[in-house]
């Protein structure tokens, strides 16, 4: 192996380092995620370099780059693939044994980043339950294969002003990602939006090895590289989503160890533990994901230091194996194998469409629970559809350009899915201001949060029906401007205010591993603008949904009561310490706050199912069944900061 093969190995341990640190929880990890933007700079310079080689030698061929391509990628997806299938289809809970089924295919397909895009966001509580979410990075890949030799052959046509074609290139694309940053989830999981990260590994590949700038200072290069990619692992914010500029960072940082290091023999790149780990990178990148959710699903409680040294170890002799056992005899078969390659990787693909359908067959219940455990989940999977049935509809959606009041009244008014254009866009004002008009009440009062306050917004409209309620809506976001959330807030607050006759405010939202760090802005904004405000403390969020934790209890769903004591063994850990920080806020600028656990969560215990209602409170970790809505909207016509918030409008 080369000295510069040596560094790009060791990057490429770093890297999947970095991603499996993130996932397993290890602290000063927060920015690991970054570690799959250095696998795209890495592959995009590999790739380049392999293609011009062949180009200038006048032996590039198109099939050839695309069997060497798929045998280094699919045998090894296969292989996990099923073997993924078949333990998910016996320790996943039905539910998320069928969407995993589902995710399976699509990530044989190369196509799971457009599934995951439509799903909730790569950070969601939910995503520590798809043990194929990580398959969205080779679909990435492997849409970027398919285009890349077209955009090498024009480069090399190009000769000289390559490199500057292509750096103009990646200055576009990041600025594109930068523009569109607020739909976050577009941006993580497009290959268009990624693009860049790849042609600027492909930058490095057209500037020869051999050019002067490249042996410049190759130790403070060195020393810059790792200080950038270990800065924004250990200290990036973990209330912040995904970002194009730290990652522009990150890739910065990794494009300096491979351009300036070539020549630096010392560099800790080259040491034996990272080059294994390097070497098998690709299978530890696969193997590490499952091997946490279905370890955590299995233990289903909190994982500790003992749990996170048992999953590495296990991750390292699962990648072991898959880099001898398949990445090796798929990629360099031997006489033997190699005329039969083909149809023991079809034999995998074929075992693994026949267990996808067999899971989706049985709705993911493949036969293992008995009458008592199915009527609880079927009656979960009704309550669900009967629920969204009632309740589903927000504006706009499904590219809708007029607000409708007999379609749109009383709905929410969303963010998802909508690019906002300005802080008085047409759709989302038209929206308030219609539904403001339409409702005819003597006092008006916005609501402002994620599918959470949604469940407030219902409960109140419920509870008040002399009070017209309206709701700005985006799903998964505290209601405060951040990161991918919310965007022009405050400045659209301020249009809405002049121009409907809006008495207050109700800000509600999970609050449960989700970031409160900006919702004092919020806060001080609507004090300044003189709108009474009512905070909407913390819902009680349970780690697992609970037909899961019935049946884990081995309840059923005619038992009259089930309470959970309101802990971290249950319980996400941060619900009392933001219910704190946000009772401080509403304090801080004479606003009110309605905490939410004394009326779910009475004296440290949580109903899950109360005796004097016939169903189970929730539908989900976090969002509220009709009974639960019911309990809710019952509670807020007693609670006395809800009185005091409502005289005061």
């Amino acid at each position: 192996m080369k000295e510069f093969d040596y560094s790009v190995n060791g990057l490429r341990a770093i890297a999947v380092l970095m991603v499996i640190a993130y996932h397993f929880g290890l602290p000063f990890t927060s920015g690991g995620f970054f570690g799959v933007d250095i696998f795209f700079v890495i592959s995009g310079y590999v790739i380049t370099l392999s293609i011009l080689h062949k180009l200038e030698a006048n032996c590039f061929s198109t099939f050839g780059y695309f069997k060497s391509r798929f045998y280094r990628i699919f045998p090894a997806l296969a292989s996990m693939t099923f073997v993924t299938l078949a333990v998910s289809a016996y320790i996943l809970f039905p539910a998320d044994a069928l969407r995993s089924a589902k995710h399976a295919m699509a990530s044989l397909g190369f196509i799971s980043n457009v599934f995951y895009w439509k799903e909730v966001g790569y950070f969601d509580v939910d995503s520590d339950y798809k043990p194929f979410l990580h398959t969205w990075s080779l679909a990435v890949e492997w849409q970027f294969y398919i285009l890349w030799p077209l955009v090498v052959y024009v480069l090399h046509k190009l000769k000289r002003i390559a490199p500057f074609i292509m750096l103009l290139g990646i200055l576009a694309g990041w600025g594109l990602a930068m523009g569109l940053s607020p739909r976050i989830n577009f941006v993580f999981y497009m290959m268009p939006l990624r693009g860049w990260e790849f042609a600027l590994g492909g930058l490095i590949a057209l500037i020869p090895a051999a050019h002067p700038l490249r042996s410049k200072l190759p130790l403070l290069s060195a020393i810059l590289g790792f200080a950038t990619i270990a800065a924004n692992t250990a200290f990036y914010s973990e209330n912040t989503l995904y970002s194009p500029l730290h990652a522009a960072l990150v890739c910065l940082g990794a494009f300096t160890l491979i351009f300036f290091n070539r020549r630096f023999s010392q560099t800790p790149l080259k040491l034996a533990p990272l080059q294994y780990l390097g070497t098998i990178s690709y299978s530890l990148y696969l193997v590490h994901w499952p091997v946490y959710v279905l370890y955590k699903q299995y233990a289903f409680r909190s994982l500790g230091g003992a749990d996170i040294l048992l999953m590495g170890a296990l991750t390292l002799l699962l990648s072991h194996l898959s880099y001898k056992w398949v990445e090796q005899p798929f990629r360099k078969p031997s006489s033997f194998f190699k005329p039969l390659r083909k149809y023991v990787l079809l034999l995998i693909v074929l075992l693994c469409v026949a267990l996808s359908a067999y899971v989706m067959q049985t709705d993911g219940k493949t036969g293992r629970y008995g009458e008592k455990e199915n009527v609880l989940i079927d009656y979960f999977q009704v309550a669900n559809e009967e629920y969204h049935a009632k309740y589903e509809g927000a504006f706009p959606q499904n590219d809708e350009e007029q607000w409708e009041e007999g379609r749109h009244k009383d709905m929410p008014c969303t963010y998802d899915n909508y690019q906002l254009k300005s802080a008085e866009d047409p759709k989302i004002t038209q929206c308030i201001l219609s539904n403001v008009q339409a409702q005819q009440t003597q006092k008006h009062v916005l609501i402002v949060g994620d599918s959470n306050g949604k469940n407030v917004f219902e409960a109140f409209q419920s509870a008040f029906p002399d009070i017209g309620f309206s709701m700005l809506l985006h799903s998964g976001c505290a209601p405060a401007t951040s990161k991918g959330c919310f965007p022009h807030l405050e400045q659209q607050l301020s249009y809405i205010f002049d121009n409907a006759p809006i008495n207050g405010v109700i800000l509600s939202a999970r609050f449960s591993n989700q970031s409160t760090d900006m919702m004092e802005h919020t806060a001080s904004f609507l004090g300044k603008a003189h709108k009474p405000f009512l905070i909407v403390g913390a819902t009680p969020t349970l780690l697992r949904n609970p037909d899961m934790v019935m049946l884990n209890a081995g309840k059923a769903i005619e038992d009259r009561q089930f309470t959970l004591p309101l802990n971290e063994a249950y319980y996400h850990a941060d619900i009392v310490p933001n219910d704190a920080a946000l009772q401080k806020i509403a304090q801080s600028y004479q606003g009110y706050f309605y905490d939410k656990k004394e009326t779910l969560c009475p004296e440290g215990l949580c109903y899950i199912k109360r005796s004097d209602y016939e169903k189970p409170l929730f539908l989900d970790s976090h969002h509220l069944s009709e009974d639960g809505l019911e309990i809710l909207g019952n509670a807020l016509k007693k609670d006395q900061a809800v009185k005091s918030f409502l005289s005061n409008l």
